[in-house]
Formats: C-alpha cells, sequence, structure tokens
C-alpha cells in the first residue's frame, strides 16, 4: 500500500495520488469557468489543467507503465488498457481545447463529459491496483528515489 511506512518514505501512490488530486481540483475550476460562459477563464483554467494531467500521464508513460511492463507482466492487460485511455483522454483534452478556442459550448461539454466517463475508473485503477503492484517491487531505496523524481516532474 501507499504510505510513508517503511522509514517516512513517500510512496509513488502518494505522490500520484496528489497529482490527482490537483488535477480533479483544476477541473473543478474548468467546469465552472465554461458553465459561466467565461471562455478566458476557461482557457486560462483549461491550460492549467491541461498541463497537470500530461505531466501525470508522460511520468506514467515515460516511467511508470514501463517498470510495471518489466515487474509485473501479469498486469500486461490492464497497462495496456492504462495506455489506450491515455490516447483517449488525450484526444478529449484536444477535443475540449479545439471547442473552446472556437468557443463551441456543445463540443466543450461533450468531450468534458467524455473525459468525466474515464478518469474516475482510469484513476481507481491506478491506485487500487498498479500502483500498489509497482510498489510491491520497489526497494525501499527505489521508492524513495521514483517518488522524488516523480515529485518534480509533477
Amino acid at each position: 500500500m501507499s504510505g510513508t511506512g517503511g522509514g517516512g518514505v513517500r510512496g509513488v501512490a502518494d505522490v500520484m495520488a496528489g497529482s490527482n488530486d490537483v488535477q480533479e481540483d483544476l477541473l473543478l475550476d474548468l467546469r465552472a469557468a465554461a458553465d459561466a460562459g467565461d471562455f478566458a477563464a476557461a482557457g486560462m483554467a483549461f491550460d492549467r489543467f491541461a498541463g497537470a494531467l500530461r505531466r501525470h500521464m508522460e511520468a506514467e508513460d515515460q516511467l511508470l507503465l514501463p517498470l510495471l511492463d518489466s515487474r509485473t507482466p501479469e498486469l500486461a492487460p490492464a497497462v495496456a488498457l492504462m495506455r489506450a485511455e491515455h490516447v483517449f483522454i488525450r484526444a478529449m483534452m484536444a477535443a475540449m481545447d479545439a471547442s473552446l478556442f472556437a468557443r463551441d459550448v456543445h463540443g466543450f461539454r461533450h468531450a468534458f463529459e467524455q473525459l468525466g466517463r474515464v478518469l474516475p475508473a482510469h484513476e481507481a485503477r491506478e491506485s487500487r491496483m498498479l500502483y500498489p503492484a509497482l510498489e510491491r517491487t520497489l526497494t525501499t531505496s527505489e521508492r524513495a528515489a521514483l517518488s522524488a523524481l516523480l515529485a518534480n516532474r509533477l
């Protein structure tokens, strides 16, 4: 499990959960601005949200998923699903961005709703299955180094 067990070392799951929390707050700001019809504020909120989400997915794609591939081959189907969801999430973010630029409320809401259908299950799979499985394969020093690296990237 995550936590600071093992001598106070912050876990990968803790760092990534903090990233998810930030994204959820930014997504609420984005929704509020879009619902108010304030495209300038929505554009700024989108940039903050998209930046946080991109950094999160890049950390997973470049660091965590390759480690899961090599250390937990039994989770290959779940890792493949995460990668496929990242493609979908990026497509919905691009659609949201284009819709905001075009001031297309309907297009924005559609992409926002599609993203909202995927993110909760995606985050649950990360936090309940993948991150704990990865942490079980890490030594204390590996966990500390990976957590620090992630914290710096996010």
